[in-house]
Order: structure tokens, then C-alpha cells, then sequence
């Protein structure tokens, strides 16, 4: 924020909101930059680790918890939005911490993955734990003592929706003359392809990646194309890719956070709008050879914000009570044993793909620099 061009206070976008409501600053822990998340306050190592004056560490604002009352409305507020004065204000958290306790995450060991425009992969635990190669993050979670790890793609659906805007313009207008959902008829085609795709690999990288490795110089690829495949194997493929990716990062979290925990027969709670296809969840379960549970709902990021806010004002008296009183199960989906076992020798392949592609990227790179 800036005042007479002076900044006064450094705040993310819902800070900014809050101060709007309230008149004061504040963020709250899942927001802060620190090395340590058990420590209160902001950490001047990250400071001199990044060549910053420590007198700035004063740009910072209070730290409230995301249960706790940062403000209540003002009069100005009060006015322009129709709220009542002096309504609390709940301090609030990051909306990947949010979307987690919305859909009822907030037990150890639980794992989560909001399957969006980006793929979102993350569990709870009790403890921060920090991975020394950097690919899985910690946060502290909205829900007292809690931490969420998460491992994220850059690219989750949007690999589907790029490939129906630019291979399945007659489907586009098949849909809107019938009247059916676009991705409906993709679901149906799918689910005439058998596991595997006959062969054909799709890698989700159409943005490079960030998890579970570092790789800006990564592209999306088909594998295996040949004379007999057709679109249904490549749109198969496109499911089975950002299953792939989706396994690809639990790993990494499950050897950060549990290496001593066999998870044999894991439970994952998925989100997202890749939720709202039963084959592409099935696909996700045979593949991470793990129950899928979809809770009921949407929008579980405002959901989360919501049962903070109730906690916050008193009309729960903790997290549990909150999510007790909104989480319900749409649909669980178990993973199918013949096919993850086929999954597993698949997932193989698509790890040595990829990894031989590893060099090859930075010359695709180079090219592409110099064509632009």
C-alpha cells in the first residue's frame, strides 16, 4: 500500500481486502516468509539472505492466525458493501490452505490434491519437515498446529482444454448443437479406450514444470503415436498424463513426510474440475492405487474461509466442528487392482521418457528463443 508515495505496510491481496473492511493491517502465518514456521514473527535471516535491509521488516503487518478476529467492519466499509458495522473480520489464510480444510483436510497424514487449472498435490502432518532439494513446500495450515506440504504442476486440466480448443472444434460444435457438455462427450471417449492408451505417453508440461522437479525448459509431449491411434487415445492419454504427474508428485511428498509410514492403501481428497469427471477419477485412483474420496460442494476454498470465520466469531469452537458441519462425501472411487498394477510398469516408462527428454528440452529451448 502506498500513502503520499511513502509505502507504509506490505500486504497480499485478501490483506488488502481486510484492511479495506477494517482500517488495520494484518496477514497471517500461511502468508509469512520465515524459515523456521513454528517461530512467531518474520525471519530476518530470509532478509539478509536476500540483501534486504532489516529496517523494511517494519513494512510487514501483524500477524493474526486465520481463526482469529484481525478487525471488524468500519463505518466507511459498513456503507459500501452492506455489511453491519462492527460485523468480525476473520483473519483468513492462503487459498491452497483454505480449499484443504473446505473439503475436510485437516487430519495427519491426509492427502489432498486439487486437480485445476494447476495440479495441486499436498498432506498434512504435524510437524514441518523441510525438504533439502526445495520441491515440496511447507506451509503452515489454517488449522492450529498443522502443517501442508505441497508439490504442484504447473498444468493440470488446461492440458485437456488446450487440446479440445485446438483437435476437437467439431466436438465444440457437436456440444453446443446438442446441447451436451464438451466434457462430457471427451468422458465418453475416454472411456471407450482401454488403460494405457494403447501405447501413447502425453506429458503435462505445456508450461514446463515446477513439481516434481524444476525444469522451465520442459514441453508436453505425445509418445508412441501411431497409424492406428486416434484422438480417443490421445485424449486417454491426456487423462492418464496428469495422473501420471499426479503420482509423480505424491511420491516426492511421501518420501519427504512418511518414509518410515507404509501407505499401501492410501486415501486422496480430490477437488478441482477435473472432479467433475468420474472416468478421469478412476483413472487417478488406478493409477496412485488409491481410494479417491470427492467431497460434496464446490468453491471448498471459500468453504475453508467460511468455517474460519465461524471459528473466529465463536459458532464453532473448533476446526472439527466446522468441517462436521459442512463436509459430506459425494462419491468415492477404489482403485481397480489389475489395472494399477498395469499403472505401475506404465508410470515407469513415463518417468524414463521424460528423464531422457532432460537435455533434449534445453535444445528445444534454444530454438524457440531464437524463432520468437
Amino acid at each position: 500500500m502506498r500513502i503520499n508515495n511513502f509505502i507504509t505496510s506490505y500486504l497480499s491481496c485478501k490483506d488488502w481486502i481486510k484492511f479495506c473492511l477494517t482500517g488495520t493491517f494484518s496477514t497471517d502465518p500461511t502468508m509469512m516468509f520465515e524459515t523456521e514456521p513454528r517461530k512467531e514473527g518474520y525471519s530476518s535471516e530470509i532478509f539478509d539472505i536476500l540483501g534486504i535491509d532489516e529496517k523494511y521488516l517494519d513494512l510487514f503487518p501483524p500477524v493474526i492466525p486465520a481463526w482469529k478476529v484481525a478487525g471488524t467492519v468500519n463505518s466507511r466499509a459498513a456503507k459500501e458493501t452492506g455489511l453491519k458495522e462492527d460485523t468480525p473480520v476473520a483473519s483468513g489464510g492462503y487459498d491452497v490452505c483454505s480449499t484443504a480444510l473446505g473439503a475436510g483436510v485437516i487430519n495427519d497424514f491426509q492427502l489432498f490434491a486439487v486437480i485445476g487449472t494447476a495440479g495441486i498435490y499436498a498432506a498434512v502432518a504435524r510437524k514441518p519437515i523441510f525438504d533439502p532439494n526445495r520441491l515440496v513446500s511447507v506451509n503452515p495450515h489454517v488449522v492450529p498446529n498443522l502443517y501442508l506440504f505441497n508439490c504442484q504442476s504447473k498444468t493440470a486440466t488446461v492440458n485437456l482444454d488446450w487440446f479440445i480448443n485446438e483437435f476437437c472444434k467439431d466436438l465444440l460444435v457437436e456440444a453446443k448443437e446438442k446441447g451436451k457438455n464438451i466434457y462430457d462427450i471427451c468422458n465418453e471417449l475416454v472411456s471407450k479406450v482401454p488403460p494405457g492408451a494403447n501405447g501413447v505417453f502425453y506429458h503435462p508440461y505445456l508450461q514446463g514444470e515446477i513439481g516434481p522437479f524444476v525444469k522451465p525448459s520442459a514441453r508436453a509431449m505425445f509418445t508412441g503415436i501411431s497409424l492406428w491411434h486416434k484422438r480417443e487415445h490421445m485424449l486417454r492419454a491426456i487423462y492418464e498424463g496428469v495422473g501420471y504427474s499426479m503420482l509423480d508428485n505424491f511420491q516426492k511428498i511421501c518420501e519427504l513426510l512418511f518414509p518410515s509410514v507404509k501407505l499401501q492403501k492410501k486415501e486422496i481428497t480430490v477437488v478441482g474440475g477435473g472432479a467433475q469427471s468420474e472416468a478421469w477419477l478412476q483413472i487417478l485412483a488406478d493409477i496412485n492405487n488409491s481410494t479417491i474420496i470427492v467431497p460434496d460442494g464446490e468453491e471448498f476454498g471459500c468453504r475453508g474461509a467460511a468455517i474460519n470465520a465461524g471459528v473466529a466469531a465463536n459458532l464453532f469452537k473448533n476446526h472439527k466442528e466446522g468441517v462436521d458441519a459442512f463436509f459430506r462425501i459425494k462419491k468415492i472411487l477404489s482403485p481397480r487392482k489389475e489395472v494399477s498394477e498395469k499403472y505401475k510398469q506404465l508410470f515407469e516408462i513415463y518417468r524414463k521418457i521424460y528423464q531422457s527428454f532432460w537435455t533434449i528440452w534445453e535444445e528445444i529451448a534454444s530454438l524457440q528463443a531464437y524463432n520468437s
